[in-house]
């Protein structure tokens, strides 16, 4: 028995009408909380300040490049946000809650009321008689 193209066509378009309004009730469904992300560019003056609605398993660099015009990364470190570039003088810290986490941003899953900080901040020097 053979099948015609216009059989085909309108189970073809309920099945991805079907998958696509499952996935919208499923991502609204598995809302975890909110989280906030401040990205400070260096200046007291130059911060930017958003809250985000979370769903599923996202991590804080996913959440960082949904957000700000242009993000790079490499090894999971924040390298540019913006203009904004790691130097030898100046680089990107992350930190979640106030506090440095054991992850990358990469792997960083956000969690219910966090708040994810990248900050650009100067490279402090230690000297050879300096404990870390």
């Amino acid at each position: 028995m053979k099948l015609k193209m216009k059989s085909i066509v309108p189970l073809f378009l309920a099945l991805v009408f079907f998958v696509s309004i499952f996935g919208v009730f499923t991502q609204s469904g598995s809302t975890k909380g909110k989280a906030q992300i401040v990205i400070s560019f260096g200046l007291p003056d130059m911060t930017e300040q958003k809250e985000f609605s979370i769903a599923g398993n996202v991590t804080a660099l996913e959440l960082l490049s949904s957000y700000a015009s242009y993000v790079e990364a490499d090894h999971g470190d924040v390298r540019c946000i913006a203009d904004y570039c790691s130097t030898n003088r100046s680089e990107w810290k992350f930190y979640v809650n106030n506090n440095i986490p054991e992850e990358s941003a990469e792997k960083y899953v956000v969690k219910d009321g966090d708040l994810m900080t990248f900050r650009y901040e100067e490279i402090k020097k230690t000297t050879v008689n300096e404990t870390v």
